[in-house]
C-alpha cells in the first residue's frame, strides 16, 4: 500500500483557521483581527503587515509561555501561508502543540489534530 500523502497547505491552513475561529471570542482583539484577515485572504502583503504588527506586539516576550503570547503566535502561524506551503506538516504540528499549550479547548483543534495524527510522524 503506498504511503499517504500529507494534505496540502490549503487544507492545513483551513483547519488551523477553523480551530481559531472556534475560540475567537477568547482571543485578544488584535489576534482576532489577524485570524479574520487570514480567513479572508492569502494576500502576502496584507498577511505580512498583520504578522509584523503581531510580532511587534509581543516584542521582548516572544519566547514567553504566557497565554496572550501563545495566542499571538497562533495567529502569526495562520498569517504565514508561504511557511505553511513550504512545510505543512511541521506548521501543523507546531500549531496543534501551541494551541494545547495555550489551554484552548481540545474540541476546537480536533480537525487539525486528526490531520496531525493521521499523517504525522
Amino acid at each position: 500500500m503506498p504511503a499517504r500523502e500529507f494534505p496540502n497547505a490549503t487544507v492545513v491552513r483551513a483547519a488551523m483557521i477553523a480551530a481559531l475561529n472556534a475560540v475567537l471570542d477568547r482571543l485578544p482583539l488584535a489576534v482576532q483581527e489577524g485570524v479574520q484577515l487570514a480567513a479572508r485572504t492569502s494576500d502576502l502583503r496584507e498577511n505580512e503587515a498583520a504578522r509584523v504588527a503581531l510580532w511587534q506586539s509581543i516584542h521582548g516576550r516572544d519566547c514567553s509561555r504566557d497565554r496572550d503570547v501563545l495566542y499571538t503566535r497562533l495567529a502569526i502561524c495562520v498569517l504565514h501561508p508561504s511557511s505553511i506551503a513550504m512545510d505543512a506538516q511541521s506548521s501543523l504540528e507546531y500549531f496543534v502543540y501551541t494551541f494545547r499549550e495555550a489551554g484552548l479547548p481540545e474540541s476546537a483543534v480536533a480537525e487539525a489534530a486528526i490531520l496531525e495524527s493521521q499523517f504525522g510522524a
